[in-house]
């Protein structure tokens, strides 16, 4: 939670680990942070399944929120919403949003 939903680097967690007494290396924290991204990988692949098939009807909205860039200043990010109808084109794809 606290390196995607807060965004804490690892080494700032490791930080506030040792303040708790809990002594975790950052090289530790990395290793689980590579072991979570191989057991979530099926689900990434069959969240994306449906609309590897065809690219009929793919739309795509850039958005950009300003993200911290440290010092009180921000920068642009971005985020890509994409979605797929394809039943416009006679197709049995279901449609798909990410």
């Amino acid at each position: 939670m606290a390196k995607f939903c807060d965004h804490t680097p690892l080494h700032r967690q490791a930080g506030i680990y040792a303040r708790e007494g809990v002594e975790l290396d950052r090289s530790t924290l990395a290793d689980w942070v590579g072991q979570s991204v191989f057991l979530l990988d099926p689900l990434a692949e069959a969240i994306g399944r449906p609309r590897r098939p065809g690219v009929v009807g793919l739309r795509a909205d850039p958005t950009g929120p300003g993200v911290g860039a440290g010092g009180g200043k921000t920068r642009t990010g971005w985020l890509w919403g994409l979605v797929s109808d394809e039943r416009p084109f006679g197709t049995d794809i279901p449609p798909a949003a990410s």
